[in-house]
């Protein structure tokens, strides 16, 4: 393998400088045979009104750290007389439509220094003021252009740099506002066409810190501006296809503002002196609006070029509040405010209000099942009442005191599959409740589970009320949720474990649930019952589950066999289900190591490729419904399950992951052992799904050499994991760390 010269590195740096520029849109030119003025010039590249003159540049350029600053002198006032050449019609004046001259010092892998950044701006006689342009940069933009577009990296470039005016086809935007002074600060409100406002702003992103410290925004979202598209795109929403969103743009100016404000006099109905309404004139620098919230929402339309308005004119808004004249202190003060004191919405009003609007979609089918079961009447002429009648939390129907909650039964009404044809334990249609259609299976399932529960609670509660263990009681304690949980994965058993199609009887439930009412009779102290019946989370809920699909198969029902009761299976389930745990804490320690702490929010490909991201998003689907920044706060890894864990340990094999699962004593043999070794334990730990397998895996997960093999492996895994975390702590206890 051949070194490569410092000359082909430079050069390699300046290829890549001009590729950059040229892919945004910039009309890009420069090299050895470049000399406006007759100094050489490595790259100019022009958009609108500005031209950045580049000199590009790499740390074999700058051995001594002294010569950078005199470097950067020397190009300041080098590109003065390039300026001057470009004025004077260099080239047949193909320039002379340049007003507006930014000299960039393009730098790859040299420090720069406080001083290399003064001498950037000082004061000097006949030099333009500069600016540093980094590889950090460019990756930055070259994000900016893969998430959203590669005109809104080039605009956001623009006004990053402090280029001049956006182009005259995109002037003179003025809109009617009202005009609040509050303190002595204005607050402007106007809606507005997003793609006239998006020349006009700049975002203060932590990851643009390479050309400003005063930054708090994060960086853009391409997959959430494109669910954001979708939703303006959709003709099913309450706005029609290309029209607005719901929820305000906050956006900003600095204290050298140049909005201009001309007010009306058309305004009687009011007697307010700090309220006004006019025409606002908004600014036509580049980045003389900064955006405080709300990116997402406005970049969304940057989808459909910014410089055809098309869009617009069809009904493209946004709204917008402006505030005029505000430090960017206090823009980040607002920032951080806006995202730590709203409150996220509590699921029970996003799944009560889905089965209004949405009634199609997983969650609105689960919704009005939860509204049937609330209101169903059963028949009491032979023994059947709904536990659940007027008794479920729904915020639609009042705030009076329930005994259940509307996101507790969902939880488990979806973990469990009760509105599928083929629940979750089930190798087949099973589910006799969900053959209706849309509008007719949340009344039928209904049905169903207030039946189960009519006559569970018969046996369970009223024939045993001798006992303070019995399900009457049961319903009362704080879990009582979980107790709802088990039950109903309890019936999902029953359901999956029929051959029939037919609705179940309450004769049969009680049949099927007669031994467990022999069970918890017997049971007579509260460490017994916890030992039996314990409800503290979903791990001690499905061991539950587990040990009452024992002991009604052990009552003699043969088609009560399943996977997961089988104890070695279990056994090696739970210990795998328990690395599934320990390896994902493991990743995101490594991974934070290796990319830092934003590899899992969506920011970073290379890290966390999108595929696996969007899989992760989606199960995380309802943490990000009760807190919107379970993303931001780099929670998505705990969503990974063990294959996705799997997949991305192989990806970042190389450099992160080989020394610590093979280099070592009694640790995996190599890439190929590791790989073996996760695809066996995958098996077992799909048994602890409810036993969601076919005969022949379930026989072959009980064959004694599969099993020796899968304890072998864990064995391998304890003393890896053993090493590694007695080296390291959690991620919730670094952010604690880092939060002191």
């Amino acid at each position: 393998m051949t070194r490569t010269s410092n000359q082909e590195l430079g050069l390699n740096w300046e290829k890549d400088v001009h590729d950059f520029f040229e892919k945004l849109g910039f009309e890009v030119a420069g090299g050895p045979n470049f000399k406006p003025g007759g100094m050489q010039v490595d790259c100019v590249a022009g958009s609108n009104n500005a031209l950045f003159i580049i000199e590009c540049k790499t740390k074999h350029d700058y051995e001594e750290s002294s010569k950078l600053t005199g470097q950067i002198r020397n190009f300041r006032v080098k590109c003065t007389k390039i300026a001057e050449a470009f004025r004077e019609g260099y080239n047949g004046g193909k320039y002379k439509k340049y007003g507006y001259f930014i000299p960039l010092i393009a730098t790859k892998d040299v420090i720069w220094t406080e001083g290399d950044e003064r001498t950037l701006r000082i004061r000097i006689e006949d030099a333009l003021p500069a600016r540093n342009f980094t590889k950090d940069a460019l990756d930055y933009y070259y994000k900016i252009a893969d998430d959203v577009s590669e005109e809104i990296s080039r605009v956001t470039l623009l006004a990053d740099y402090g280029a001049d005016r956006v182009p005259p086809n995109q002037q003179n935007v003025e809109v009617p506002a009202f005009l609040t002074v509050v303190n002595g600060l204005k607050v402007y409100s106007f809606i507005v066409a997003p793609q006239k406002i998006i020349p006009r702003v700049g975002v203060a992103r932590r990851e643009s810190s390479f050309h400003s410290k005063l930054t708090f925004q994060r960086i853009v979202d391409g997959a959430r501006c494109q669910a954001i598209m979708d939703y303006i795109e959709s003709k099913d929403k309450v706005f029609p296809k290309g029209m607005v969103i719901p929820g305000n743009l906050i956006l900003a100016t600095d204290a050298d503002s140049s909005v201009e404000f001309k007010e009306t006099k058309n305004h009687e109905n009011h007697s307010s002196p700090n309220f006004k309404q006019g025409i606002l004139r908004l600014p036509d620098k580049y980045g003389a609006m900064w955006v405080v919230d709300g990116q997402h929402r406005l970049y969304a339309y940057a989808k459909s070029p910014i410089s055809n308005l098309t869009r617009g004119a069809k009904g493209d808004l946004v709204l917008v509040t402006l505030l005029d004249g505000f430090t960017r202190e206090q823009q980040s003060r607002i920032f951080v405010d806006i995202n730590d004191l709203q409150k996220s919405v509590d699921l029970s009003y996003l799944i009560d209000i889905e089965g209004e609007t949405n009634e199609s979609s997983e969650m609105g089918i689960i919704s009005n099942t939860i509204k049937k079961l609330d209101q169903l009447t059963l028949d009491g002429e032979h023994g059947l009442e709904n536990v659940f009648f007027g008794n479920i939390k729904i915020p639609s129907r009042g705030i009076g005191r329930k005994k259940y909650s509307m996101k507790g039964t969902y939880q488990a009404i979806k973990r469990f599959k009760l509105i599928k044809k083929k629940t979750i334990s089930a190798n087949h249609e099973n589910n006799p409740y969900a053959k209706f259609g849309v509008k007719d299976n949340p009344q039928h399932i209904a049905e169903g589970i207030a039946v189960f529960f009519s006559a569970a609670k018969k046996i369970l509660g009223d024939d045993i009320k001798g006992s303070q263990y019995n399900l009457t009681n049961l319903l009362l304690r704080s879990r009582k949720d979980g107790v709802i949980d088990v039950l109903l994965g309890v019936y999902e058993r029953i359901l999956a474990a029929r051959a029939s199609l037919k609705s179940l009887t309450p004769d049969e439930i009680q049949d099927y649930l007669k031994p467990v009412a022999e069970k918890l009779k017997a049971i007579d102290t509260e460490a017994e019952f916890e030992a039996f019946f314990s409800t503290a989370g979903h791990g001690p809920r499905n061991d539950t589950i587990r040990r009452i699909c024992v002991v009604i198969r052990d009552s003699g029902k043969k088609n009560f066999e399943f996977p997961d009761l089988d104890q070695e299976i279990n056994e090696i389930a739970n210990r795998s289900c328990e690395l599934e745990n320990r390896l994902r804490e493991l990743l995101n320690i490594q991974m934070v190591d290796a990319f830092g702490h934003d590899w899992c929010k969506g920011k970073n490909t290379q890290a966390f490729p999108g595929t696996i991201f969007n899989l992760a998003y989606a199960s995380a689907k309802e943490d990000i419904a009760r807190n919107r920044s379970f993303t931001d706060h780099g929670r998505l890894y705990t969503k990974l399950d063990f294959g996705q864990v799997r997949d991305l340990i192989l990806r970042h094999w190389q450099g992160v992951f080989e020394e610590i699962m093979v280099h070592g004593h009694s640790r995996f043999r190599d890439k190929q052992q590791f790989q073996e070794a996760m695809k066996h334990l995958i098996e077992y730990r799909k048994a602890r799904g409810h036993g969601n397998l076919n005969e022949k895996e379930k026989d072959i997960l009980r064959q004694p050499e599969q099993q020796a093999q899968a304890r072998i492996f864990l064995t391998i895994f304890d003393r890896i994991l053993a090493d590694t975390e007695e080296s390291q702590i959690s991620f919730d206890d670094q952010m604690q760390i880092e939060g002191e």
